[in-house]
């Protein structure tokens, strides 16, 4: 199962002090995973990075930058209006 633990809501990630624009940007990516039924794990090699950056980021102690967002557009053939919209 992809989901180990409840991810955050956008409340919530304001709420420790994540900007909107990247709030919007965390919440598609952990979307992202969840819908694909990858793990945490899964989806870190998938664009290959670590298991922990995704955790981070999905916790919002760490930002996406912009040549992991690049990796997840190429690899998940999403728009930059997906992913910035």
């Amino acid at each position: 199962m992809a989901k180990s633990y409840k991810p955050l809501s956008k409340k919530e990630l304001l709420r420790i002090g994540v900007p909107v624009d990247v709030c919007e940007i965390i919440l598609k990516f952990t979307k992202e995973r969840i819908e694909r039924d990858l793990t945490q794990k899964d989806f870190a090699q998938m664009l290959g990075i670590s298991e922990s950056l995704v955790k981070g980021i999905e916790r919002g102690k760490n930002r996406p930058t912009i040549q992991l967002l690049y990796v997840w557009k190429r690899r998940f053939r999403r728009s930059w209006d997906y992913i910035l919209g």
